[in-house]
């Protein structure tokens, strides 16, 4: 059964939440996600091939100016424009 379907256990996650609350401590900056974002995602989702969430991210990366990307996702590979940085890398 997927996970989706036991609200009780859902729930008792909590890995991701204290995950999330450590962002304040990272000395990070976190961007709002626009509406000319999203609609920049659609144009490359359309023209690279990729699903929504990498999409939003390659589209946030486009609207700050940004090419080097840390990931381990390898569908970002396929992104020209873009210098990938594997962890093996780091």
């Amino acid at each position: 059964m997927p996970l989706t379907e036991h609200a009780e256990i859902i729930k008792k996650l909590s890995t991701y939440i204290h995950d999330v609350e450590k962002i304040g401590d990272m000395n990070l900056e976190v961007l709002e996600l626009t509406y000319d974002c999203i609609k920049t995602s659609a144009a490359v989702r359309r023209s690279e091939g990729i699903l929504t969430n990498d999409s939003l991210v390659a589209a946030a990366m486009k609207d700050i100016g940004v090419s080097n990307l840390l990931t381990n996702d390898d569908d970002f590979d396929r992104l020209e424009w873009l210098h990938i940085y594997k962890p093996s890398d780091v």
